[in-house]
């Protein structure tokens, strides 16, 4: 049996690095309101914004998997994403 070799493409790449400085984004906020607020109330802060988070989050992740969508199912064994 013939296993796929998969990499990840330059345009995925651009994608992962989004959520990777989103992540990065989220983890600065959160600290600053724990400073500006201490550690509960800022918690309390940063989690009220949860949805607004996902929503960027989802959004990147649909952009993301057209990029997967587009390679899925060919017939290659060395597949970019």
């Amino acid at each position: 049996m013939n296993s796929k070799q998969y990499t990840v493409g330059s345009e995925s790449q651009c994608f992962l690095d989004a959520l990777n400085t989103f992540q990065l984004f989220k983890n600065e906020l959160l600290a600053a309101l724990q400073r500006q607020y201490g550690d509960a109330q800022g918690e309390q802060f940063f989690l009220s914004h949860t949805a607004q988070f996902e929503d960027i989050e989802r959004t990147v992740m649909d952009y993301l998997r057209i990029q997967f969508t587009l390679q899925m199912g060919t017939s290659a064994n060395n597949v970019t994403l």
